[in-house]
């Protein structure tokens, strides 16, 4: 019995943490009130990621935003560039490219091809992939896997980069659901340039 309560004795433990720090960083509430996420913010809120002096954030992934929100407010010099490819998503950081000038989003998703493909939508967007939901996952969450298949653009992350002009200290952020090893295969030289 003890053992089923520990994990949210310690989820509890670390929100309060985050709560308390808060309350010591007021601009924290804005973040987390713009979508960011404080929680983040502070983890990464360290001298050695400061130190990178990083110039340009890739959130390949971006879903909602909450990420390349969160470097926003952690390196305030930085260019943002958000991929999404379900435009309902891509919406919202469209819209906030249009009042934060070093923002850009780009409805895609990056892959190893130019192209479309069949991206799954699932209730749960933050799981949506390009892959269909396997039965695992099926099975563990049958609520968040009811998928429809949409079709969505990809492109090469090289050939994306070499249409903008990025700083080098690149932090690349990759959250795919699956399909990361495509997204490098078709970024390997953008990763090489990643601090």
């Amino acid at each position: 019995h003890k053992n089923k309560q520990m994990p949210k004795l310690v989820e509890l433990t670390r929100r309060l943490h985050t709560a308390a720090r808060m309350l010591e960083h007021p601009p924290l509430f804005r973040l987390m009130r713009a979508g960011g996420s404080p929680r983040l913010f502070l983890d990464m809120n360290q001298p050695w990621v400061h130190a990178l002096n990083i110039r340009t954030i890739l959130d390949i992934g971006a879903n909602r935003g909450q990420f390349a929100l969160t470097m926003e407010a952690l390196f305030p010099q930085a260019r943002i560039i958000a991929f999404e490819p379900l435009p309902e998503l891509f919406a919202a950081l469209s819209r906030h490219a249009q009042t934060e000038p070093r923002f850009q989003a780009i409805r895609c998703g990056l892959g190893d091809s130019n192209g479309e493909l069949s991206f799954n939508k699932l209730a749960l967007d933050a799981s949506s992939s390009f892959l269909k939901p396997n039965a695992v996952l099926k099975a563990a969450a049958p609520d968040i896997t009811a998928s429809e298949e949409v079709t969505a653009p990809v492109r090469r992350l090289d050939d994306v980069m070499a249409e903008h002009d990025i700083d080098d200290a690149l932090f690349i952020k990759l959250d795919v659901q699956g399909f990361e090893d495509r997204v490098i295969r078709g970024g390997e030289a953008t990763f090489r340039r990643a601090a």
